[in-house]
Formats: C-alpha cells, structure tokens, sequence
C-alpha cells in the first residue's frame, strides 16, 4: 500500500478487520497500510454489516424493518412523546422542570428560541460499537437539528434522546422518520459497557424523553469536596 498525507475526510471501502464490512474514513496524514491498521481508525458500518451485527446479537432496533436500513445507516422515528422545560433560567445544579407533551395526530408546532426533547419510537442496543445518530437530511433541510450530543456510549441499551431545536416554526408528527443511526468501530476492549456501570444516568427504560440528569453530578461533586474540607 502506498503512504499519503492530507487526506482528511477520504472514505475507502473494503472488507477488512476481520471481514467486517466498512465504510472506512481515513484521517489527516494516516499512513495507508493492510486491513489490521485500518481498523485504527474511524469505521462506518455498511447496510450489510449492521444486519449481520444484529444476526449476532451486537446490536438491536426493536422494532426493526429493512425499509429503513440505508447504505450505511438506519432511520429511526419520533415517538409521541416530548418533553420541555418550564424553568425561564435553567441551572446545572437544580433539577429542571419539566412538561410532557403528547404529539396529536394533527402533529405539533415546534417554535424557534426553544429545545424540545423527543424520543425515539425504537429501542436499541449497541454491543461493541459506538452508535451516533444525526437528523436526516431531508429534515435537516427544513432547518430542524436534531442531536447536539450525538455520540453513544457502547453497550447503551435504551430509546435514544432527540435534544430538537427549529430556525422557523416547523410541525412534526409522530412516527416521522427524523434521524438515521450510525455504527463505528471501537479500538482496544472497555472496560465497562454504558449498560454495565453503576453511575449510568441514562439506564432505566423510557419512551418518554429524559431531561438532563446533570444536576445528580454536581452533587455528588459537592458532596466530595464536602468531606475533603
């Protein structure tokens, strides 16, 4: 293989590492070599390789339909829940308030200046991958963001939530398919999936959107430096 710099952003496709199947994205001044040192970097799971990975039980869509497994991603859709905060100013140390929006079939309004949260319709689990999700581009086009925090932890094991947000007033609806699912390659073994650690904040089973549980950080934090003093 030959050797290159600058190539930031170049996808190559191969089988490699194993004969998993990848989309492989090759980083600034990466020196091209065999199979072995691609998987050292950053690896895209292709159509084909997402459906072998859930014949093995690595990762869950529940529900799962191949209508939405894309070349190299899968679609996922808004659940009827959202939830928004009521606080006028929202403080990292406090517990937020919150209200429970349920979407009608009419749909409903999302309004510029706010942050909605919403969920997805699917439960998953990603074993030995890092799952990412980002909004589709036909949504994105719209002006609707979806996902500021779009990175998972592996083995996080539950339905994914959508921090939206709108640049002009947009209706959605439930059941909508707004965001895809992406699947990397990890190096090395964890030590500890998401679903395994005793401190995961996000662990317990929701179709309703999960605000921020920050504030259960902050005190613990306190609490520490508390009895250091």
């Amino acid at each position: 293989m030959e050797s290159g710099d600058g190539t930031h952003g170049i996808a190559l496709r191969g089988k490699h590492c194993d004969n998993i199947e990848l989309f492989i994205f090759v980083h600034e001044r990466m020196t091209y070599s065999d199979g072995t040192k691609w998987c050292q970097e950053m690896a895209i799971l292709t159509d084909k390789e997402i459906l072998r990975q859930i014949k093995l039980g690595n990762i869950v869509i529940d529900p799962f339909d191949p209508k939405n497994l894309g070349p190299n991603s899968y679609d996922v859709h808004l659940s009827p829940y959202l939830v928004v905060y009521e606080d006028h100013i929202l403080d990292l140390k406090e517990k937020p308030k919150t209200r429970v929006i349920k979407i009608p079939p009419s749909g409903h309004v999302l309004l510029p200046g706010k942050l909605y949260l919403g969920t997805t319709l699917e439960y998953t689990e990603t074993h030995g991958f890092v799952p990412m999700i980002e909004a589709r581009s036909s949504v994105a086009r719209l002006g609707l963001t979806i996902q500021m925090a779009g990175f998972g932890n592996v083995g996080f094991c539950n339905h994914w939530t959508l921090e939206m947000t709108v640049v002009h007033p947009l209706r959605i609806y439930s059941g909508a398919s707004v965001a895809q699912l992406i699947y990397s390659t990890i190096e090395g073994e964890v030590s500890q999936p998401y679903h395994a650690r005793k401190d995961a904040k996000y662990r317990d089973r929701s179709l309703t959107p999960v605000p921020s549980l920050i504030y259960k950080d902050l005190k613990l934090s306190d609490k520490s430096l508390s009895k250091k003093d």
